[in-house]
C-alpha cells in the first residue's frame, strides 16, 4: 500500500481536525471537515469513498477548499 497512492487520507485529515478542536481552533476544524465533506459530496475522493483520485490528488482538493 505503502507508495502507492492508493490510501484514504480521510482519517488523517479529521485527526488533524480533532487537534484543532483540542486545541480550540472550533471555527478551523469546521473548515477543515467541511472541505472533506466538500470532496466526498463532489466525487473527488479516493476509489474507496467512490472517487477516482489518489492519496495526493484528493489531499490537493481538501487544501483546494480551504484557500
Amino acid at each position: 500500500m505503502a507508495g502507492t497512492g492508493k490510501a484514504n487520507p480521510t482519517a488523517a485529515i479529521l485527526a488533524s481536525a480533532m487537534l484543532l478542536d483540542h486545541l480550540g481552533e472550533k471555527g478551523q476544524a469546521i473548515r477543515l471537515r467541511n472541505a472533506v465533506e466538500s470532496c466526498i459530496a463532489d466525487g473527488q475522493a479516493t476509489p474507496d469513498l467512490g472517487g477516482v483520485l489518489t492519496t495526493s490528488q484528493m489531499t490537493q482538493q481538501v487544501i483546494q477548499r480551504l484557500i
